[in-house]
């Protein structure tokens, strides 16, 4: 998603303004300077072992992926011949490097704490698939606890105004309520939920209405 589709790389500024000169690196570079060791930290913990911090990377989420998963990512990951150019290293904007300064932009290690600490509502091992992929997926935008961003995605307790047909749709197509198209959740259902298994889809289905139901009963 942040790579591109090749892997690449991309300026992240193309994403968001603020970001301007972060790159999420091209892979198919970066990857042969890092051990396994390495690369599963910064995977799971935001740590880079050269570069102080970082931002953006979403350690926050891989944190929840199974172990045995980012070990197969990695593998895979080691088969990539290199393409293209090395990415060129971070160069914030002058704004932007202001708010790092002053604290007012986390560090993926500290995106890793937040999400760890605040942790989507349990519903018990029935859920338990659904409630970990939302954990890695949904919580991108709807927050750790998947209880919103202020301004940006709403509680997931919204979920409850669909049935499982619809926010199948939903998760697939980016189609909302009365065939209303929701951009960010198009764009999000297209690169990314799309290659979800019917399994998987349907775990994140019912555990996301069976917490909007949790949430909101009287």
């Amino acid at each position: 998603g942040c790579h591109d589709s090749d892997l690449t790389g991309k300026n992240w500024g193309d994403n968001e303004a603020e970001f301007e000169g972060l790159w999420a690196s091209n892979l198919t570079h970066a990857l042969p300077q890092l051990t396994d060791e390495e690369l599963l930290r910064l995977l799971i913990e935001g740590v880079h072992p050269e570069r102080s911090d970082m931002y953006v990377m979403p350690a926050k989420l891989y944190q929840h992926v199974p172990e045995s998963d980012l070990k197969a990512l990695i593998a895979y990951l080691r088969t990539l011949e290199p393409i293209g150019e090395a990415s060129p290293p971070p160069q914030f904007l002058p704004e932007t490097q202001a708010a790092i300064d002053a604290g007012e932009i986390n560090t993926s290690v500290e995106d890793v704490a937040v999400h760890a600490a605040n942790l989507p509502l349990d519903l018990g091992a029935a859920h338990e698939r659904g409630r970990q992929l939302a954990m890695v997926t949904c919580a991108e935008c709807h927050g750790p606890a998947l209880d919103g961003e202020h301004g940006f995605a709403p509680n997931l307790d919204m979920a409850g105004i669909y049935d499982r047909d619809q926010l199948t749709k939903l998760l697939t197509t980016g189609e909302g309520a009365n065939g209303r198209k929701l951009q960010l959740m198009a764009r999000v259902a297209s690169a990314e939920f799309v290659h979800f298994t019917p399994d998987e889809r349907d775990a994140v289905v019912d555990y996301v209405l069976a917490r909007a139901e949790a949430n909101t009963a009287p």
